[in-house]
């Protein structure tokens, strides 16, 4: 058998995929995956085999041969909870640290290290892998960021009524627009709506109710620019978005497409109301929108549109789009048309 392992070790030369190598080293024998290590490069790839090592001194004493702290990260991810914490002293990166947070069982112990964490966005990332909803939306008044407090909430999976039930927590008017958009119950919604004090979190929560009327009842009370017109955006019907929006002076035309071209179009967005536009999809009917990580300041939005035609409700959308963006202040960057025929 130790002839089979030294065999294996020998033919890891020929490979120059590192990560085939480390599946084959983590199901080696501990003694075997330590020889491998001398034929990484990649500190991920190191800390992947590391981390299956079973003897915990060995693991700690590898651990200092990282110079990275995502990788360190890797590897003490993998030891007790307690160690985690400990560990979180030698970590630098914030990053690292909201990955090591995350995978802290002891809901005590968790809470506890993400005060350790100093960068809010990877604070609030920490935050976001909390499986208990009440701790989450506790956290939600801490950030003042739009962005972040949908980042906290991005990935819940509770239901409506589970989010109805532990709603008095959340203290702040923010918070609690930002929680409705992920609460499925109009009633509630409406209700919430009329305690409400902040504009802000007036426009945010109304722009995701479907009831027209309650909409146009609702718009008057509120007066700011940017705000309202994300409300307006999400009338169904264009001539009530006519009707509502602070338009300008009509300068689009017709696409000017073949019969048989349709189009879509992606818009790189970033801004205080960025996220608020990640749930597009309740306030435009067909347009979508994912968060995008590469843009500097961590709040980027990129808006995708559904497949779109020359004709008069389409081209409106486009500019009802552009036009909710404008008033938002969000900071855009360069749609990107794609075009192909119907049958693609």
């Amino acid at each position: 058998m130790e002839q089979d392992y030294e065999q294996i070790i020998a033919s890891l030369d020929t490979m120059g995929d590192e990560y085939k190598i480390v599946g084959i080293l983590r199901n080696l024998p501990d003694k075997y995956k330590i020889k491998g290590l001398n034929r990484l490069k990649n500190e991920i790839c190191m800390a992947m085999v590391i981390s299956a090592i079973e003897n915990k001194e060995i693991k700690r004493e590898l651990i200092k041969r990282l110079g990275k702290d995502l990788a360190r990260a890797f590897v003490i991810k993998s030891l007790d909870d307690m160690e985690k914490i400990e560990y979180l002293e030698i970590i630098q990166d914030d990053h690292a640290k909201a990955s090591i947070v995350i995978s802290i069982k002891d809901e005590k112990l968790q809470e506890e290290a993400i005060g350790k964490i100093d960068n809010n966005l990877w604070r609030a990332d920490a935050i976001s892998g909390i499986k208990n909803i009440i701790t989450r939306l506790k956290y939600l008044s801490a950030f003042s960021e739009i962005f972040l407090k949908y980042h906290i909430l991005s990935n819940i999976t509770v239901t409506s009524e589970e989010l109805i039930q532990n709603f008095d927590v959340i203290d702040d008017d923010i918070s609690k627009a930002v929680a409705c958009t992920f609460i499925e119950d109009e009633k509630f919604k409406k209700h919430i709506f009329d305690q409400l004090t902040n504009e802000v979190a007036r426009s945010i929560l109304l722009s995701t109710i479907q009831d027209n009327d309650y909409k146009k009842e609702k718009l008057a009370s509120i007066a700011d620019k940017k705000t309202r017109s994300l409300v307006v955006a999400g009338f169904s019907q264009i001539s009530q978005k006519e009707q509502y929006m602070d338009k300008i002076e009509k300068t689009y035309e017709k696409l000017g497409l073949d019969d048989d071209v349709t189009a879509g179009i992606e818009i790189e967005n970033e801004g205080m109301f960025g996220p608020v536009l990640w749930r597009i999809s309740n306030i435009i009917q067909d347009w979508s929108a994912d968060r995008d990580g590469s843009l500097d300041k961590g709040d980027g939005v990129e808006i995708i549109s559904p497949i779109l035609h020359d004709n008069d409700r389409d081209v409106n959308d486009i500019y009802y789009m552009c036009k909710t963006l404008k008033d938002c202040r969000t900071r855009c960057f360069f749609p990107l048309w794609r075009s192909h025929p119907y049958w693609c």
